[in-house]
């Protein structure tokens, strides 16, 4: 009898040390969530799609920062503030000049692979990840709330303000050389 017992609380030490080493390989191999972490993990799913990689935009930045931070302190979970303000609306505050946005929240996961792979697992999140119209991307972490805005600059209203520029020198060149 006292061999058996022996032999089970060596069975009972040696599982439990399984199962100490299998929960500190897990934890070791995921990331914690940070910008940097969220948007590695993005564009290796674009570049696996072959998709061009999202730039980092600070306006974009600054505003998921403020929504994942308003979430929080209103204590709400939407697109849409308590007020009715639509996500674009801190995008607006920020300056970023838009044609097309998008937004994915999280809340409460432990780790980016976990996060980000969640989102890629539904369809809608998927498709924002996979928009091949969005260029820029940016993340806000407050507590535990991620708020991930991606979009694509209004090039075509930075192109007419270029034209326009460029319109109004010609015509100043124009008379400047006629007036000689």
């Amino acid at each position: 009898m006292r061999g058996i017992v022996r032999s089970g609380k060596n069975l009972v030490i040696t599982i439990t040390a399984i199962f100490v080493v299998f929960s500190f390989v897990s934890v070791v191999h995921a990331s914690p969530i940070s910008q940097e972490n969220v948007i590695k993990l993005t564009n290796q799913l674009r570049i696996q799609n072959n998709l061009p990689e999202l730039i980092v935009s600070d306006e974009l930045n600054r505003a998921a920062q403020r929504k994942a931070e308003d979430i929080v302190k209103r204590n709400y979970w939407s697109h849409q503030t308590p007020d009715g303000q639509p996500f674009w609306s801190f995008v607006d505050e920020k300056a970023y000049n838009w044609s097309n946005l998008g937004e994915n929240l999280a809340a409460d996961f432990k780790n980016s692979e976990n996060m980000v792979s969640a989102w890629y697992a539904s369809p809608s999140h998927k498709k924002n990840i996979l928009n091949n119209d969005y260029q820029d991307i940016g993340v806000g972490i407050y507590q535990n709330t991620v708020a991930v805005a991606y979009g694509q600059k209004n090039e075509s209203l930075a192109q007419n303000y270029i034209s326009k520029i460029t319109g109004y020198i010609h015509n100043i060149m124009s008379l400047v050389t006629h007036s000689y």
